[in-house]
């Protein structure tokens, strides 16, 4: 009998733990979608950056497109070696394809 009560009190821990942890997940979910709604409604739109042209020039002369080269610099935040990089990368990923 002293077996069975210990095992009716381990089964309640067990139940009372279990659900501990769904409404520890149900708060996490809640958060969670208040969060994603405030950021979808809040969020101003990424503001476009504007390609420097004396790098699209650079960019034009090692032989890219012009409009590569500004796509790339406005992926990159006018990070040149950053831009050659995605480029060389497009052109990689391109050629594996063909």
């Amino acid at each position: 009998m002293i077996f069975s009560g210990a095992t009716l009190e381990i089964q309640r821990q067990q139940m009372m733990d279990q659900l501990e942890q769904q409404m520890i997940l149900s708060r996490q979910q809640e958060l969670a979608n208040r969060g994603f709604d405030n950021f979808n409604r809040g969020a101003p739109p990424p503001e476009q950056v504007v390609a420097d042209e004396t790098l699209v020039a650079s960019l034009v002369d090692m032989g890219f497109s012009r409009e590569r080269a500004v796509r790339a610099l406005q992926r990159a935040n006018n990070d040149i070696e950053m831009a050659t990089n995605f480029m060389l990368q497009d052109a990689d990923a391109n050629s594996n394809r063909q």
